[in-house]
């Protein structure tokens, strides 16, 4: 029997650190999405981003020279 609470206490704390990283996950994608539409604000011509698979800005450049 206390192998049973232990194991839902260990479920509840995998559960509330999932919410956390679902929290963290939203953040990181409005604030990759508001880099992208201020890109796009820009202009191609401006500027160039190429996302790998970490969606993380890997160069940007600019064509004014």
């Amino acid at each position: 029997m206390n192998d049973i609470g232990e194991l839902e206490r260990i479920i509840d704390q995998l559960e509330y650190a999932l919410v956390g990283l679902y929290k963290h996950r939203d953040e990181l994608q409005a604030k990759l999405d508001e880099e992208e539409s201020e890109d796009k604000k820009e202009g191609p011509e401006e500027n160039e981003t190429i996302k790998g698979s970490t969606q993380e800005t890997i160069s940007k450049v600019s064509t004014s020279c």
